[in-house]
């Protein structure tokens, strides 16, 4: 794989992200995923719908 090229799942996740795909975006993840941000554990499914896909005015 050339350095400018991502990993395809890794594709797929930017690509669901930038779309605002947020069932494209959780159909990548594991059944049983965890996720951390600054030492603090989140709740997957409300922390991305906080942070990449709700819509700001």
């Amino acid at each position: 794989m050339a350095s400018n090229q991502l990993n395809p799942v890794v594709a797929q996740f930017v690509d669901a992200v930038n779309a605002g795909d947020l069932a494209g975006f959780f159909d990548l993840l594991a059944e049983d995923v965890s996720m951390s941000d600054d030492g603090s554990d989140r709740n997957v499914c409300r922390w991305p719908k906080m942070r990449w896909f709700q819509v700001r005015g």
